[in-house]
């Protein structure tokens, strides 16, 4: 990652939005599995739904965000680090 304060390139927007979205998209993922897994009836479809949700999420920021795989890996990194 360039750490250097040029950012006439939008480059912390990149950043900021990737990590965001990667960010969110991995908790709904884990909050999904987590209440699609231990809820019953109802909760257990919302469950699935977040889940969907998160893979949705995950997966528009792939096909339409086109970033350097570098950026999507550290915002990954990023998210998974912030859930743990």
């Amino acid at each position: 990652m360039d750490m250097s304060a040029d950012i006439s390139n939008g480059a912390i927007m990149d950043y900021f939005v990737s990590m965001l979205l990667i960010g969110v998209g991995v908790a709904l993922i884990a909050t999904g599995l987590f209440t699609s897994y231990f809820g019953a009836g109802k909760s257990q479809k919302i469950g699935f739904a977040l889940l969907f949700l998160g893979i949705a999420i995950i997966a528009y920021f792939i096909v339409f965000y086109p970033l350097e795989e570098e950026i999507f890996i550290e915002a990954l990194v990023s998210g998974v680090a912030a859930l743990a």
